[in-house]
């Protein structure tokens, strides 16, 4: 019988393949979108084609993400570690606040900029944890 840890072992895989999913199809379902000349949030305004598959995609990958973080706090070996994972799970929420607050709430630039930093928070954590578990692509597939 699968544990839970096992089970939220491909998390964070599934979570990065449903944010390509939803930014790619929230794209297609857009032609006017150029990412040279746009920010993926203009997928979420209301003025978007179908903006709702890029604003509940967003809100869908948070609730993966998150079950991710608490695979991370599962096997972090340290409280650094620990701590990264933390950030995740905050990171996580803010991705949910995006879908909630759309380009043109009032929240939504404050929502976006602390996604993207406790997401940094979270890298930058893993980096100086001193002693790394587990390399490369083995960390995040928990093998």
């Amino acid at each position: 019988m699968a544990t839970v840890k096992d089970a939220l072992t491909y998390m964070g895989v599934a979570a990065a393949a449903l944010a390509w999913i939803v930014i790619i199809a929230s794209i297609s379902l857009n032609p006017w979108f150029n990412l040279l000349h746009n920010a993926l949030s203009d997928l979420g305004n209301p003025h978007a084609n179908y903006y709702w598959v890029y604003n509940y995609g967003l809100v869908a990958t948070a609730i993966v993400m998150f079950t991710y973080s608490i695979y991370l706090l599962l096997v972090s070996g340290n409280k650094i570690e620990a701590m990264g994972s933390s950030f995740v799970a905050v990171a996580s929420i803010f991705l949910a606040l995006i879908g909630v607050f759309h380009e043109g709430t009032y929240p939504h630039a404050f929502v976006s900029q602390w996604f993207f930093t406790q997401m940094d928070l979270a890298v930058v954590t893993k980096w100086s944890s001193p002693a790394p578990s587990r390399s490369g692509v083995a960390h995040y597939v928990g093998r």
